[in-house]
């Protein structure tokens, strides 16, 4: 039998004599009962020749399964025998005894079976076990860890004096270098030119990318933050989520590249280490390859991005109606903007190599790129029911309407693609092995039995990246795709929200240009949270938050009238008591809304009347009640002012609505004439000491339709609302006291246009960044490629098998990642299209528009994979 080290022959002692301990304490240690003193080994012999069991007795069986098992342990010591499952029995002893209290304390058992006397007498007996049970444990861990570290300790002072002497080694170079050597260095240069000319074009495409990122960002937040909703939430918020998206995927790319050309530059450099070059001299040499790369990128990647974002502005101006003029984008701000983040990420990059780059001036063996990486084999059903799992999740969570298009969500998604792909990838390896056609299929998956790891990797950013693609921005930009008729989602030239005492002299204006004016009894109703952000609660209890969403409260009447008016079919709503049916008005681009976003998002909480500037927010379900949504459907019936965010429609029965009507329009014509002689800061102040508002917002919605040439000077005499209504401005500036049609359709056009090129922009980078990564995977194992090919070439093989070997390998990194994006994208795309209540028709145009887009996404990557199999062919054929 093999030595013990000092510290085994401790354990083993420890473990000799915790077992005996064990097996004597619950054989013969004093047990006191009611009826005397007596033992374990009394309490089993009465128990068999008399009594039979007595739950009383039952913490005492507690302890003979583990007694048992600490006498074969003791046996198997005494022989020098293998432990195996008994190896670490103190732990399991403490972990059954736990396990076992705990089931017995919720065990219906009577009291009358239990004294007190008798709990008192066996709880000695199981303390005494685990006590005893619990010092083994510590003892053998504890010798355990002390020789664990004593190992590392020895390991870690045999490598430092290996790298000592090899540090003392490699750097001993006395004198300077021949002038051959530079020779040598400079050929070793041209030799990576194709290496080089990769890297710089990568670089050059991000500093293009990121030029146009900030230049457009910079557009949207000079522009647009400050405006309405409809523009400023929309676009802004557009831009700013998509820059930190390419952001994101730009420094991924980047440090994938940057571990690619380290590798490739430590072929050329291993050679020269060996030979005793100093490691200053490769690091220097390898940063001044580097950074001059990167700077000449720079110059083409701002100049290209230039380019490209001043194409851009051009038709982002032409796609306004009535044309734009927005901020020039070739400063030098946006410059220097440019060249400082590119910088960044490029230096960001390099860090995340940081262990690659210091390899660099140490790697002496020459087999290092080719040594055989671990692959899956255990575990591998875990790997597979997780990702499942996490998918499952993912599509669960998603499919909720108040979550669904939150990007957060495909994290898991994400985290799902890669269990799969490794798992799945395993599993299917291991099926193999099993059958016939392993041997005659080895050739073709030689690179997963050889680099399992390294091409896992690569498989699943390609995968994301197809996913991201065709699962996250496809469905978005088929849903700007499809026709809409915007004029008709604004059936009113004018809507005014009016507070009573206006309504005079909105009907003199009305009259003065002879108006066909609609007026529908309405009320405001809002919302506990009205952003679909989500934000941290910065303290432990929950804050007031804002915006807090205003929404629009009309009767069953009114909705149907409005549908009548716009020409649509009545729609029985079979409203019951306080039950709510739900309106969003937007168009079909854009991302499915909820009334309420508060916290979990499943109830909906909605007080009648205006936000409050404070309440408590413990007791919020007093002042925003939970209401119950019996219905929900997406139309324009006034107009879609804030794409579903707010001035959404809520419909109520009409006895509900009309008392609520009743009160609030009486409750604002009580402190109407208050409200005019108040400050706005004392406006602001009320709801300090009254639960509710001064007033509690407009109760008439005032449309008019007019002449066109009369709608500009109507709109203008309106304009003293503003300040009419400027208290209501308080809480949010994008809530207007009227909107024209003319201004709202130009709005919608330009987001639904802006939306359109945002997204065809980001999935044009998502191609490229993909090209960039199948195309560097296929020239790393070009080499590899080329050696199999003249190999198998003398061995006999026909070139048509040859080309098929080939054609496998690289259509393997091409179809896996793009079947993964189409699977969810399908998915995500179907869910998306219930969360935006798309009609029949409406969801058919989508899936139209969808399927082009895959169409034309799959045409191009065929087209790259051929492409790349007639160059790779070319190459490996050469001897």
């Amino acid at each position: 039998m093999k030595k013990r080290s000092k510290y085994q022959q401790k354990i083993w002692w420890c473990r000799l004599i915790v077992s005996v301990v064990q097996v004597l304490l619950f054989l013969f240690c004093p047990i006191i009962l009611k009826e005397g003193k007596t033992c374990g080994a009394r309490v089993i012999f009465t128990m068999i020749v008399d009594t039979g069991f007595q739950i009383r007795y039952i913490l005492l069986m507690l302890c003979m399964l583990p007694a048992l098992l600490y006498l074969i342990r003791f046996i198997l010591l005494i022989r020098n025998k293998s432990l195996g499952v008994l190896e670490k029995l103190s732990a399991k002893t403490l972990c059954w005894l736990g396990i076992s209290i705990f089931v017995v304390s919720v065990l219906p058992i009577s009291p009358d079976d239990f004294s007190k006397t008798d709990i008192a007498g066996m709880m000695l007996v199981y303390c005494l076990f685990v006590f005893s049970g619990g010092i083994e444990f510590l003892y053998c861990r504890c010798q355990e860890t002390m020789e664990d570290t004593e190992e590392e300790v020895i390991a870690a002072r045999e490598k430092e004096k290996i790298d000592r002497q090899h540090r003392k080694k490699a750097n001993y170079f006395p004198g300077k270098y021949p002038k051959e050597f530079y020779q040598v260095i400079r050929r070793m240069f041209r030799s990576r030119i194709k290496v080089q000319v990769l890297m710089i074009a990568s670089e050059a495409f991000a500093a293009a990318s990121l030029f146009i990122v900030f230049s457009m960002y910079g557009i949207m937040k000079d522009t647009y933050e400050m405006e309405s909703s409809i523009t400023g939430d929309g676009l802004y918020g557009l831009f700013r989520s998509l820059g930190l998206i390419l952001i994101l995927l730009h420094l991924v790319m980047m440090t994938m590249m940057s571990a690619w050309y380290i590798k490739e530059v430590k072929k050329d450099f291993r050679l020269l280490v060996i030979l005793g070059i100093r490691r200053r001299t490769v690091y220097m040499q390898f940063l001044l390859e580097f950074w001059a790369g990167v700077l000449i990128a720079a110059v083409f990647g701002l100049g290209a991005g230039a380019a490209g974002a001043s194409a851009m502005r051009m038709e982002l101006q032409k796609g306004i109606p009535g044309g734009a003029v927005f901020p020039e984008v070739v400063t030098g701000n946006y410059f220097l903007i440019g060249l400082i983040s590119f910088l960044i990420l490029m230096g960001l990059s390099l860090a995340f190599n940081q262990e690659n780059f210091i390899d660099l001036g140490q790697s002496v063996d020459r087999n290092e790129d080719v040594q055989k990486e671990e692959r899956l084999r255990k575990g591998i059903s875990l790997w597979i029911a997780g990702g499942l799992f996490l998918a499952a999740l993912a599509v669960g969570w998603y499919s909720v309407r108040e979550w669904a298009e939150s990007r957060f969500i495909h994290i898991l998604t994400v985290l799902a693609m890669f269990l799969l792909l490794a798992g799945g990838t395993a599993l299917w390896m291991r099926i193999r092995e099993r059958k016939h056609r392993y041997d005659t299929g080895l050739l073709k998956m030689n690179l997963f039995y050889h680099k399992f790891e390294s091409n896992i990797e690569r498989l699943f950013l390609l995968a994301v990246i197809q996913f991201l693609a065709l699962g996250m921005f496809a469905a978005p930009m088929a849903g700007a795709c499809i026709p809409q008729k915007i004029p008709s989602m604004y059936p009113y030239d004018i809507v005014v929200t009016a507070y009573e005492p206006e309504l005079e002299r909105l009907e003199a204006i009305a009259d003065k240009y002879e108006a066909r004016v609609t007026q529908y009894p309405m009320l405001r109703m809002t919302s506990i949270y009205g952003s679909d952000k989500i934000k941290p609660w910065r303290t432990t209890t929950r804050p007031i938050q804002w915006p807090q969403g205003q929404q629009i409260a009309i009767s069953e009447s009114t909705y149907q009238q409005m549908r009548k008016f716009m020409g649509k079919e009545p729609k029985k709503l079979s409203l019951q008591g306080e039950e709510l049916h739900v309106v969003y008005q937007q168009d079909l681009s854009v991302k499915a809304h909820t009334i309420d976003w508060d916290t979990g998002r499943l109830e909906k909480h909605l007080r009648f009347g205006q936000p409050l500037e404070y309440y408590n927010p413990d007791d919020f379900r007093r002042f925003f009640p939970v209401r119950t949504i019996a219905g929900e459907e997406r139309a324009s019936l006034t107009g879609s002012f804030h794409q579903g965010m707010q001035d959404n429609l809520i419909v109520l029965t009409d006895s509900y609505f009309q008392e609520n009507y009743d009160r609030i329009t009486a409750y604002n014509r009580k402190n109407w004439e208050t409200r005019q002689k108040m400050t706005r800061e004392e406006w602001r102040m009320y709801t300090v000491r009254h639960p509710e508002n001064l007033t509690e917002g407009p109760t008439t919605l005032f449309c008019m339709n007019l002449d066109d040439a009369l709608v500009d000077q109507a709109a203008a005499d309106l304009e003293y609302l503003n300040e009419e209504q400027d208290f209501d401005t308080v809480w949010d500036n994008n809530i207007q006291p009227f909107y024209v049609k003319s201004q709202m359709i130009v709005n919608t056009e330009s987001e639904i246009f802006f939306t359109r090129m945002g997204n065809g922009f980001i999935l044009l980078v998502l191609m490229i960044l993909g090209v960039f990564q199948f195309f560097v995977k296929v020239k790393s194992e070009e080499d590899n490629w080329r050696w199999e090919n003249i190999f198998l070439k003398r061995l006999g093989m026909h070139e048509k098998e040859r080309k098929a070997k080939l054609r496998y390998q690289i259509r393997m990194f091409v179809l896996i990642p793009v079947l993964s994006g189409i699977t969810g994208g399908v998915i995500f795309a179907a869910l998306t299209a219930k969360a935006r209540l798309y009609t029949m028709q409406e969801t058919l145009q989508f899936a139209g528009y969808l399927g082009m887009i895959y169409l034309i996404w799959i045409l191009v990557w065929a087209a790259v994979c051929q492409v790349m199999n007639w160059n790779i062919w070319k190459h490996v054929e050469k001897e």
